[in-house]
């Protein structure tokens, strides 16, 4: 599996970012890569799950602070309502949003590469993404994550060992969260997410898919814990 770059929600932003991103690290020797497409975005061009008018992009080396458009002219082009959420830098127009944050921030950094206009761009791997989520926002996971977990889920079989191993410490606060999600009914996550064909119906599937998920990796990691005892 290969990310591909199709979305006619993601291509606008990314023509929008590329010049603040190359602005930013024209004369950079940070090595390879100095930024990757991540966060909901990213986990899209891999399973063609969801549209999404955002683009979520980790940038190494310095504070995505300096993306601001005042501090950053070239992204004013993508939008001039700017906001600081979460150590984010996310900036705004009316094709929609971008957010940047470190990349430093990754538990475990990785990428793969996708060739878009002759140039090579990196795409954090969908495990990778849907385990920053978790590692930073279990207790306050949205609809809109969890429907990106559950369809991570379906297509790779293995997710739940990875979360054993990685997350053993935030899967009761994200079995919590989802639960909580749970008590809204399907239609909040059908009413939050626009899933793209072979995933229309998972919004009424996902908490149900995602609890059994978790109570795996919670079970594998309670076995690995026994097993070093």
């Amino acid at each position: 599996m290969q990310p591909t770059l199709s979305s006619p929600d993601t291509l606008p932003l990314l023509e929008l970012a590329l010049p603040a991103l190359d602005a930013q690290f024209k004369n950079s020797s940070d090595p390879l890569p100095h930024w990757a497409i991540t966060g909901a975005s990213g986990l899209d061009l891999w399973l063609h799950h969801r549209a999404a008018r955002h683009l979520d992009i980790a940038v190494a080396g310095m504070s995505p602070y300096q993306f601001a458009p005042a501090r950053n002219p070239a992204a004013s082009a993508i939008g001039t309502e700017q906001r600081w959420v979460r150590n984010t830098q996310r900036v705004t127009g009316s094709r929609g949003s971008v957010t940047f944050r470190s990349m430093t921030r990754q538990t475990t950094p990785n990428h793969a590469w996708t060739v878009y206009r002759g140039r090579q761009l990196a795409v954090e791997p969908p495990k990778q993404i849907v385990c920053f989520s978790i590692r930073f926002h279990a207790p306050y996971f949205s609809e809109a994550e969890a429907f990106d977990l559950a369809a991570t889920a379906r297509v790779f079989p293995d997710l739940a060992d990875v979360l054993a191993r990685q997350l053993s410490d935030r899967l009761e606060d994200l079995h919590d969260a989802l639960c909580h999600l749970g008590r809204k009914g399907p239609g909040a996550i059908r009413a939050a997410v626009d899933p793209r064909a072979g995933f229309s119906d998972l919004p009424d599937h996902a908490i149900t898919e995602c609890l059994a998920l978790v109570d795996r990796a919670i079970a594998l990691a309670n076995d690995d814990e026994n097993a070093t005892r």
